[in-house]
């Protein structure tokens, strides 16, 4: 993370330094993206009802998985391994989500449902790759008939 400090040297003079800072000069730091978060104020000043559609829509999951975790801290130590968990925790509550919603039939149909549209995909990924394969013969070394598959991808 990365803060840029600013400051003056004029403050000694100026007629707001008693309102601006108690101390000899003002210094002000910004995060190298803090433009990023001003942006985002702004949005949020011109429609006040957002966060609390955020509240009622995005938060609630959040308090819902940390009660399911036992409002403790995650189990796993470093990065990768604390992604993963969370990673398991949002599927299941997925899975819950969906099972509330549609049932369980309805669910284990559309489950099926993607598995077989997962399969054709796969089936025609691997037709397609094969065709961009070049097929060629070649005469140094490799007995008669045999062929020699390059890709050129």
């Amino acid at each position: 993370m990365t803060n840029h400090r600013y400051w003056s040297s004029n403050c000694k003079g100026c007629a707001l330094k008693d309102r601006c800072t108690p101390s000899q000069q003002r210094r002000v730091t910004r995060w190298e993206h803090q433009n990023l978060l001003d942006d985002m104020q702004a949005r949020l000043d011109a429609n006040p009802d957002a966060m609390r559609l955020r509240r009622s829509s995005v938060e609630h999951p959040f308090g819902t998985l940390k009660s399911w975790m036992g409002a403790t801290h995650f189990l796993t130590k470093g990065l990768d391994f604390v992604k993963t968990e969370m990673s398991l925790h949002v599927l299941a509550y997925n899975f819950r989500r969906l099972m509330k919603l549609l049932g369980m039939p309805a669910m284990l149909n559309a489950i099926r449902a993607y598995a077989r549209f997962l399969a054709a995909w796969n089936l025609l990924t691997s037709i397609f790759s094969r065709a961009s394969l070049k097929i060629s013969r070649r005469e140094n070394g490799l007995p008669h008939g045999y062929i020699q598959l390059h890709n050129y991808a």
